[in-house]
Formats: structure tokens, sequence, C-alpha cells
């Protein structure tokens, strides 16, 4: 073989843990940088990662619970598997770090992913704003409207881990971290027709430096079919809409014309598993994904903004 030839790395083997089996299935052949040596149902982990023959990362899906989480890391760590966290929103920000630390102490890796940022809309939205098309940012409004999932209801801890993904995307998307922030919590009335249980809702207002307002506007506990995800950002220059509002594309394929409504489907998922690959586009090689600069300290003062019911700044209460 010359000098000028290369030998392809071989395939990443990752062990995944997930609620959602069928969604790996489906995207982990569109990827072949990794040989999936197995995936595992949250409960079913410890036993999975017992063979004589184990992952060289243990993939911990977005659906998997907090203390599930911790368990399924202390236990990679333990039998020195590196770990990718599929949302970096499950944990603390801080306490995520210090288990970054903790890993990296025994030559160890712990990557988290932020699947929002992996959302089309999103990454339009944000490709407008670095391009300069949108000018100064001057308004940022995001709506997250969700339906109970079944019968479980509201999942417990839905409020502390959508502070953490929006933190992340509000300083990501504006690339600074607001001056202040006052957050409150609406009351919302059962709907007519639901089992009596109020839609539990959050809403967030920060702003600064300069001109630039969020509004962030989260709900969860809606009916079935009332869900809707929305980002704005109207610039000096321009702005920009990206929602999932009854999305419909009019087919034409011969006979009745069908219009049918479009989703994501695994498209997120997809590139969140791409951010993990090093030397991506727009990745330097061996750069790991983090949460963007002043994300933690911005969910901590949304927290004792809720506590206190005043704003805060986030030099004087909420930065770090």
């Amino acid at each position: 073989m010359s000098p000028s030839q290369s030998v392809a790395a071989p395939p990443l083997r990752i062990h995944v843990v997930t609620a959602d089996p069928a969604a790996y299935d489906r995207v982990l052949p569109r990827c072949p940088q990794f040989e999936c040596v197995g995936i595992s149902l949250p409960a079913d982990t410890s036993r999975g990662l017992q063979a004589p023959t184990t992952s060289e990362r243990l993939l911990i899906g977005a659906d998997v619970g907090p203390d599930q989480v911790l368990s399924l890391l202390g236990l990679a760590r333990q039998r020195g598997l590196s770990a990718w966290l599929a949302d970096a929103a499950v944990l603390e920000f801080d306490l995520l770090d210090e288990l970054r630390q903790a890993f990296a102490e025994v030559g160890l890796e712990l990557q988290a992913g932020q699947p929002i940022r992996h959302r089309p809309m999103v990454d339009t939205v944000r490709a407008a704003l670095r391009a300069g098309q949108l000018g100064e940012p001057a308004i940022v409004r995001i709506h997250d409207w969700r339906a109970a999932a079944g019968t479980q209801g509201v999942p417990a801890g839905w409020e502390l881990r959508a502070i953490r993904q929006y933190a992340d995307l509000v300083c990501w998307l504006l690339e600074m971290t607001p001056d202040t922030v006052w957050a409150i919590r609406p009351t919302v009335a059962a709907r007519p027709g639901t089992d009596g249980t109020p839609v539990e809702t959050l809403q967030f207002h920060a702003g600064g430096p300069g001109p630039t307002m969020v509004l962030c506007d989260l709900a969860h506990g809606l009916p079935a079919g009332d869900e809707y995800w929305s980002l704005s950002v109207i610039g000096s220059r321009g702005a920009a809409y990206a929602d999932d509002h009854r999305n419909r594309q009019l087919l034409f394929g011969g006979g009745t014309a069908r219009a049918e409504c479009t989703r994501e489907g695994d498209w997120p998922l997809w590139q969140m598993l791409r951010s993990f690959w090093p030397g991506v586009p727009g990745k330097p090689t061996g750069e790991p994904i983090r949460e963007a600069p002043g994300a933690a300290a911005l969910s901590r003062a949304i927290g004792r903004s809720l506590q206190s019911g005043e704003s805060v700044s986030l030099e004087a209460g909420g930065g770090r």
C-alpha cells in the first residue's frame, strides 16, 4: 500500500439504551461510522453490558430518565466505557461537568448532545442569523406546547429539563447570555373533555444585552393533537419564522391529490448522532459538543426567578 493510501477507521462500537429501540433500528443503518452491538431497554442494560465483549461507547437515549441516566453512567465508568448522553438537559449542567471530569480522570469520555439544535427548522434560522441576513436580533419567541403522553400524564421533571433545553438554545442562537430574566407559571384550567388535570405552563422573559428580548412559552399536558412548536426571530434587517403546526404538503401522484402532514421524522436523531462523530463539518476533530456558554447561568437564573417571583440579574444572582 502506498503512503498516499489510507485505511478507513473501523466503526465505533456502541451499545444503545433507549425506551424506543425502533427509532435507532431505523437510523443506525444510516451511520456507517457506528457498529451497534446491542440495543437495550433501560431496565435491561445491566445484564446487557455484562457480556464478554462490550461496546466502546454507551449511548443513552433522550427518553431515559435522570435517575436511570446516573445509574448507567456510573455503570459505564465502572466498566471502562466512554458514554454519550443524547440529551444534556436530562441532568443539571454543573453535575454534567462533574461527571465529565470523573470520566476524564480514568481516561474515558462523556459527551452530551442538544437535540433541539438538530431540528431542521432551528438549523435554518441559526444559519440566517450567522449569515447576517436578519441583522441584529431584537425579538426571539419560542413556543413549545406538548400533549400528555397517553395515560401517564405530565412527566415528572419536565419543567427543569425544558428550562435547561431552552436556556441552551437561546444562548446558542444568540451567541450571548441575556442580562436579566423573569419567569412565571401562568395558571391554565383543564380543557373540556379531559380528566380535569390542569395544563402545566411556564414562561420566561429574558432581556439584554442591547435591544434583544426573548420570550419562551412552555406548556405540558395539553389534549392529544394540540402540540405546537415554533421559533420566531425578528432582527434589524429581517425575520425568520419556523413552526410545525399542521404543516401539510399537497401531493399529486395520480388520482386524487393528498394533503399530507409533514414531520421531521428521524432527521434530528440522525443529526444528533452525527454530532458525536469526530471531524464532521462545522465541528473540529476531537472537540466535543458542549452546552452554550451562559446556558448554566441562565437556567439557574430562571429557577431563582420562579422561586422569588421577581426578575433576576444574571450578574447579581444567576451567574456562575
